[in-house]
């Protein structure tokens, strides 16, 4: 697993994505004193062989210009998922669910592209008790 995590790491850096350590304990913490130098600046090989070459940690991936204007839906219950998978395929945007790349999280799923300029992070959907169901991660966020 540890060299697992470092090659993934090491690919996302290459793929010019601004990488952090997260912490391993369910928090997705940032596991840095401060993270805000790669909302500007990708990190170092060096330093993200550092972070990752013990398998601690989790990868974060960093949204915004840094990498590239990586934005981030972020799907915080699957039934919200698979509402926005229906009304893809609906509106013929079916390869949207399909050709992007998608992470299944413990709640969601995370959907990834990049978009032609930086976007802002912000809340799209809540639902009735003001829980956030889908969230666009952009600058100065994290997935």
């Amino acid at each position: 697993m540890r060299s697992d995590l470092l090659q993934a790491a090491l690919a996302y850096l290459h793929a010019d994505l601004s990488v952090i350590p997260v912490k391993a304990d369910g928090t997705k913490a940032p596991a840095l004193p401060s993270w805000k130098r790669f909302q500007q600046e990708l990190p170092t090989e060096s330093e993200v062989r550092e972070w990752f070459s013990n398998g601690l940690r989790g990868v974060g991936v960093v949204a915004g210009a840094v990498s590239r204007n990586l934005a981030v839906l972020d799907f915080d219950d699957d039934s919200a998922w698979f509402a926005f998978v229906d009304l893809c395929i609906a509106r013929g945007f079916a390869t949207w669910t399909y050709d992007l790349p998608c992470a299944k999280t413990p709640a969601g799923h995370h959907l990834y592209f990049r978009a032609p300029e930086p976007l802002p992070t912000q809340v799209l959907a809540r639902d009735e008790a003001g829980n956030t169901l889908i969230e666009l991660r952009g600058e100065g966020a994290y997935a």
